[in-house]
């Protein structure tokens, strides 16, 4: 799977109204994904110049009602399914003393190991480390917010694209892309220094190897043999029958420009309809449709995160 992820909001500690992190999975086997690109691209053709920014790149805000449910109808559902995934939150309902803890305990987490590395010696890791812990400690309160909800996103993205790919593995004649090549696709509007980008990808690797209990990886049984099994060709099984997939985080994320990333593009639209259906009360035609055939009813792939620390 290709992951375009997109943030809806400025998540400001005053907003009231759902901020979102939205993630659309594109699938990659076969000519799946130049397909959908296509697809898109055909369609941005036809968007009015004035919806446009200076660089011609379609933004979902400057979209009125008619043409977000012509995204819908020729984008979404034209070609390949495309799959989405959205954590929303108040920053409003956020305590900035939670978010004092949360730091806290991720320096703390930091420090473990820096000690763990140091006992090896001065090393490139350790190096980088040091440079996370005080990456993270100048971090501000509404720095935390986004980071906490781009984590849960890249999470539950992952979760839902791993299962997707069993399904494809099997109808698509044993193409394994959707597991093995995936790969995230962030709006470059998230981190504002390029050299953050290996911070980022280790504090995320980090983050799902510590909350690995949480973490719902869906496995197909009996139809293959473990060593057959499309999830365990890419990634460790473990001893407990447990999945590692810590490394898929290692490398794996890129932040890049919207204008060049029409995955990003896509994920500023979808993000633009669920917004104003939510947070609005507009959009209730296409906004209902969305959330009807791209969320499962029991919501795995819609998340409401509440922060709350003990």
């Amino acid at each position: 799977m290709v992951i375009g992820i997109d943030e809806v909001g400025d998540f400001s500690f005053k907003a009231t109204d759902f901020n979102y992190f939205v993630a659309v999975l594109i699938d990659q086997n076969a000519n799946k994904y130049s397909l959908k690109k296509q697809i898109f691209e055909d369609w941005e053709k036809t968007i009015p110049q004035k919806c446009k920014t200076s660089s011609g790149e379609v933004k979902g805000q400057l979209l009125n009602e008619e043409l977000l449910e012509n995204f819908y109808s020729e984008v979404l559902l034209k070609g390949p399914f495309t799959l989405c995934a959205i954590v929303k939150l108040i920053p409003n309902q956020v305590s900035k003393e939670d978010i004092d803890k949360i730091r806290n305990h991720m320096i703390s987490e930091i420090d473990n190991q820096i000690i763990e590395f140091a006992k090896v010696g001065d090393t490139p890791i350790l190096a980088d480390y040091k440079k996370i812990r005080s990456w993270y400690k100048n971090r501000n309160y509404n720095n935390i917010l986004k980071l906490l909800g781009l984590e849960r996103v890249l999470s539950l993205s992952f979760e839902q694209s791993l299962g997707w790919g069993q399904i494809t593995y099997v109808l698509d004649n044993e193409d394994i892309s959707n597991i093995e090549k995936v790969r995230f696709l962030v709006d470059k509007d998230f981190i504002k220094a390029a050299n953050t980008t290996r911070i980022h990808n280790e504090l995320f690797r980090q983050y799902f190897q510590s909350n690995a209990n949480k973490h719902h990886i869906p496995v197909v049984t009996g139809l293959w043999r473990d060593e057959d099994h499309p999830i365990w060709k890419v990634h460790q099984k473990m001893e407990d029958g447990k999945t590692g997939v810590k490394e898929a985080f290692r490398n794996k994320i890129s932040f890049v420009d919207s204008d060049k990333s029409w995955e990003v593009r896509v994920a500023d639209i979808v993000g633009t309809i669920i917004h104003r259906y939510e947070n609005r009360d507009k959009c209730k035609a296409v906004g209902l449709k969305l959330m009807n055939s791209h969320f499962e009813s029991r919501r795995k792939n819609f998340e409401y995160i509440k922060i709350v620390v003990d």
